[in-house]
């Protein structure tokens, strides 16, 4: 199986440097938050669907077209995520997933330790879970 696509490099820049483990990864990621979206209405917490969908927009461009800028773009938008989710599960006493979305960071950095990319897609699929619970917290309401 073909885990990554490397084509041009012009002026420093990968124009597709594809992951393709992870770039699935990131649309299944984004397919089912949607899927949920539609579940929970009327999310009130605006700030957390920004923050998820920006960091999963830039997890599809960081898996598509690699290149240091978006990398650490990328890393910027996971970064801010992290912290807004931390503290929305921590004042909100939601223990279980403050330890799955702390697992999501573990699993990250054991992608660079072992040179695997399958902690970093379990990463995506474990931080799907956290978001459907921050979703839920913040719904009036489930069709």
């Amino acid at each position: 199986m073909i885990k990554s696509i490397i084509l041009i490099k012009i002026n420093d820049l990968y124009i597709i440097n594809m992951n393709i483990i992870l770039f699935k990864s990131s649309v299944l990621s984004l397919y089912i938050h949607m899927i949920a979206l539609t579940y929970y209405e009327n999310v009130t917490d605006k700030y957390l669907l920004f923050v998820i969908y920006s960091g999963l927009f830039g997890s599809i461009v960081n898996h598509y077209f690699t290149n240091e800028y978006i990398k650490y773009t990328d890393r910027i938008l996971m970064n801010i995520g992290f912290h807004y989710d931390f503290y929305i599960l921590f004042i909100n006493s939601e223990l279980l997933h403050l330890g799955l979305l702390i697992t999501c960071v573990i699993l990250y950095v054991s992608t660079k330790i072992i040179k695997s990319t399958i902690p970093h897609m379990l990463s995506h699929l474990v931080l799907i879970v956290v978001h459907i619970r921050l979703i839920s917290l913040f719904s009036t309401n489930i069709i």
